[in-house]
Protein backbone atom coordinates (compact mmCIF):
# COMPACT_ATOMS: atom_id res chain seq x y z
CA UNK A 1 0.00 0.00 0.00
CA UNK A 2 1.61 3.12 -1.03
CA UNK A 3 0.28 6.75 -0.14
CA UNK A 4 1.15 10.30 -1.50
CA UNK A 5 2.91 11.92 1.40
CA UNK A 6 5.04 14.29 1.84
CA UNK A 7 8.46 13.55 1.14
CA UNK A 8 9.71 15.31 4.91
CA UNK A 9 6.97 13.80 6.58
CA UNK A 10 7.67 10.29 5.31
CA UNK A 11 11.03 10.60 5.95
CA UNK A 12 11.28 12.06 8.84
CA UNK A 13 10.32 8.50 10.47
CA UNK A 14 13.23 6.42 8.27
CA UNK A 15 15.44 5.65 11.58
CA UNK A 16 12.46 4.64 13.31
CA UNK A 17 11.47 2.37 10.13
CA UNK A 18 14.86 0.65 10.34
CA UNK A 19 14.92 -0.07 13.67
CA UNK A 20 11.53 -1.61 13.68
CA UNK A 21 12.12 -4.21 10.94
CA UNK A 22 15.65 -5.04 12.77
CA UNK A 23 14.72 -5.25 15.96
CA UNK A 24 11.09 -6.72 15.82
CA UNK A 25 11.29 -8.43 12.12
CA UNK A 26 13.72 -10.39 12.54
CA UNK A 27 12.33 -12.06 15.36
CA UNK A 28 9.76 -13.94 12.57
CA UNK A 29 12.13 -15.61 11.46
CA UNK A 30 9.83 -19.03 12.00
CA UNK A 31 7.61 -18.03 9.58
CA UNK A 32 7.71 -17.87 5.83
CA UNK A 33 8.02 -14.14 5.23
CA UNK A 34 9.52 -13.34 8.16
CA UNK A 35 12.45 -16.12 6.97
CA UNK A 36 12.58 -13.96 3.52
CA UNK A 37 12.65 -10.78 5.75
CA UNK A 38 16.26 -11.85 8.04
CA UNK A 39 17.98 -13.16 4.60
CA UNK A 40 16.77 -9.32 3.09
CA UNK A 41 18.18 -7.27 6.33
CA UNK A 42 21.35 -9.86 5.94
CA UNK A 43 21.93 -8.65 2.72
CA UNK A 44 21.70 -5.33 3.69
CA UNK A 45 23.54 -5.59 6.91
CA UNK A 46 26.73 -3.67 5.44
CA UNK A 47 25.40 0.01 6.08
CA UNK A 48 23.90 -0.59 9.02
CA UNK A 49 26.44 -1.67 11.57
CA UNK A 50 25.55 0.92 14.40
CA UNK A 51 21.83 -0.37 14.05
CA UNK A 52 22.71 -3.77 14.10
CA UNK A 53 24.95 -3.96 17.18
CA UNK A 54 21.66 -1.50 18.93
CA UNK A 55 19.76 -4.49 18.13
CA UNK A 56 22.25 -7.02 19.29
CA UNK A 57 22.62 -5.46 22.83
CA UNK A 58 18.70 -5.89 22.96
CA UNK A 59 18.96 -9.61 23.89
CA UNK A 60 20.07 -10.96 27.01
CA UNK A 61 19.73 -14.21 28.90
CA UNK A 62 18.59 -12.61 31.83
CA UNK A 63 14.69 -11.27 32.53
CA UNK A 64 14.39 -7.44 33.44
CA UNK A 65 13.41 -8.81 36.63
CA UNK A 66 17.19 -10.06 37.05
CA UNK A 67 16.27 -13.99 36.44
CA UNK A 68 19.04 -16.15 34.42
CA UNK A 69 16.44 -17.75 32.01
CA UNK A 70 17.14 -21.40 30.97
CA UNK A 71 20.08 -22.25 28.20
CA UNK A 72 18.92 -21.54 24.73
CA UNK A 73 16.35 -18.31 26.03
CA UNK A 74 16.74 -14.99 25.51
CA UNK A 75 15.23 -11.71 26.51
CA UNK A 76 13.91 -9.46 23.69
CA UNK A 77 14.11 -5.62 24.95
CA UNK A 78 13.27 -3.34 22.23
CA UNK A 79 12.25 0.61 22.45
CA UNK A 80 8.99 0.96 22.80
CA UNK A 81 8.62 4.43 21.37
CA UNK A 82 10.88 3.86 18.42
CA UNK A 83 8.21 0.52 17.64
CA UNK A 84 4.99 2.51 18.42
CA UNK A 85 5.66 5.29 15.81
CA UNK A 86 5.72 3.39 12.86
CA UNK A 87 2.45 1.24 14.09
CA UNK A 88 0.82 4.79 14.60
CA UNK A 89 2.28 5.89 11.05
CA UNK A 90 1.10 2.62 9.59
CA UNK A 91 -2.41 3.12 11.17
CA UNK A 92 -2.75 7.16 10.33
CA UNK A 93 -2.58 5.59 6.51
CA UNK A 94 -4.69 3.11 7.30
CA UNK A 95 -7.26 4.77 8.41
CA UNK A 96 -7.03 7.71 5.55
CA UNK A 97 -7.31 5.12 3.10
CA UNK A 98 -10.60 3.59 5.05
CA UNK A 99 -12.32 6.68 5.86
CA UNK A 100 -10.54 9.20 4.22
CA UNK A 101 -9.86 11.15 7.41
CA UNK A 102 -6.58 12.14 8.58
CA UNK A 103 -5.79 11.51 11.92
CA UNK A 104 -3.97 13.75 14.35
CA UNK A 105 -0.56 12.45 15.45
CA UNK A 106 -1.90 13.22 19.02
CA UNK A 107 -5.11 10.89 18.76
CA UNK A 108 -5.73 8.90 21.99
CA UNK A 109 -4.63 5.62 21.66
CA UNK A 110 -3.37 2.23 23.06
CA UNK A 111 -0.81 0.12 20.94
CA UNK A 112 -0.19 -3.71 21.69
CA UNK A 113 2.20 -6.37 19.79
CA UNK A 114 1.67 -9.66 20.49
CA UNK A 115 4.15 -12.54 19.15
CA UNK A 116 1.43 -15.07 16.96
CA UNK A 117 1.69 -17.66 19.22
CA UNK A 118 0.76 -16.03 22.29
CA UNK A 119 -3.06 -14.87 23.59
CA UNK A 120 -3.56 -10.79 21.98
CA UNK A 121 -5.87 -8.42 24.13
CA UNK A 122 -8.75 -9.53 24.95
CA UNK A 123 -10.36 -6.73 22.97
CA UNK A 124 -8.90 -8.34 19.76
CA UNK A 125 -11.47 -10.85 19.80
CA UNK A 126 -14.24 -8.11 18.67
CA UNK A 127 -12.77 -8.12 15.51
CA UNK A 128 -11.23 -11.68 14.92
CA UNK A 129 -14.02 -12.52 11.82
CA UNK A 130 -13.97 -9.06 10.47
CA UNK A 131 -12.24 -9.24 6.76
CA UNK A 132 -9.15 -9.11 6.10
CA UNK A 133 -7.91 -6.00 4.32
CA UNK A 134 -4.38 -7.38 3.54
CA UNK A 135 -3.24 -7.77 -0.42
CA UNK A 136 -0.27 -9.99 0.98
CA UNK A 137 -1.80 -11.69 3.94
CA UNK A 138 1.44 -13.45 5.03
CA UNK A 139 3.59 -10.54 5.11
CA UNK A 140 0.62 -7.49 5.87
CA UNK A 141 -2.66 -8.28 6.70
CA UNK A 142 -5.11 -5.71 8.71
CA UNK A 143 -8.51 -5.29 9.78
CA UNK A 144 -11.10 -2.86 11.46
CA UNK A 145 -13.97 -2.45 13.47
CA UNK A 146 -15.90 1.05 14.52
CA UNK A 147 -18.16 1.11 17.90
CA UNK A 148 -19.94 4.43 18.09
CA UNK A 149 -21.69 2.88 21.09
CA UNK A 150 -18.56 3.06 22.62
CA UNK A 151 -17.63 6.44 23.11
CA UNK A 152 -16.93 6.21 19.45
CA UNK A 153 -13.84 3.61 19.77
CA UNK A 154 -11.82 2.20 16.20
CA UNK A 155 -10.26 -1.32 17.07
CA UNK A 156 -7.22 -2.26 14.54
CA UNK A 157 -5.67 -5.49 14.23
CA UNK A 158 -2.83 -5.82 12.00
CA UNK A 159 -1.11 -8.93 11.17
CA UNK A 160 3.06 -8.26 10.42
CA UNK A 161 5.28 -11.40 8.53
CA UNK A 162 2.68 -14.00 10.00
CA UNK A 163 4.12 -13.57 13.00
CA UNK A 164 3.06 -10.24 15.32
CA UNK A 165 -0.37 -9.21 16.25
CA UNK A 166 -0.39 -5.47 16.90
CA UNK A 167 -3.98 -4.69 18.26
CA UNK A 168 -4.65 -0.58 18.02
CA UNK A 169 -7.84 1.26 20.07
CA UNK A 170 -8.20 4.63 18.79
CA UNK A 171 -10.90 7.63 19.70
CA UNK A 172 -12.91 7.65 15.91
CA UNK A 173 -11.33 10.91 14.06
CA UNK A 174 -13.69 12.68 13.93
CA UNK A 175 -15.22 12.38 17.32
CA UNK A 176 -15.97 16.34 18.83
CA UNK A 177 -16.60 15.08 22.24
CA UNK A 178 -14.54 16.98 24.79
CA UNK A 179 -12.07 15.06 26.59
CA UNK A 180 -10.73 14.33 22.61
CA UNK A 181 -10.73 18.04 22.17
CA UNK A 182 -8.39 18.70 25.55
CA UNK A 183 -6.40 15.93 24.85
CA UNK A 184 -5.64 17.21 21.40
CA UNK A 185 -5.35 20.67 22.15
CA UNK A 186 -2.94 19.82 24.88
CA UNK A 187 -0.78 17.59 22.89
Amino acid sequence: IKLPTHIECNSAYQLDEDYFIHSIGTLAQTTETGTALFEDIKRKTHNKQGLIRTVVREFNNTSPNGIILPYGKMWKSYKTKRINNVVWKIIRGLVFIETQEFLDINTPRSITITEKEKKPPVYFSYIVNEKSKGSYQKTFDYKYKQFPEVKNAQIWGLLLWDYFIVTVILHNPKCKCEKCKKYIKGH
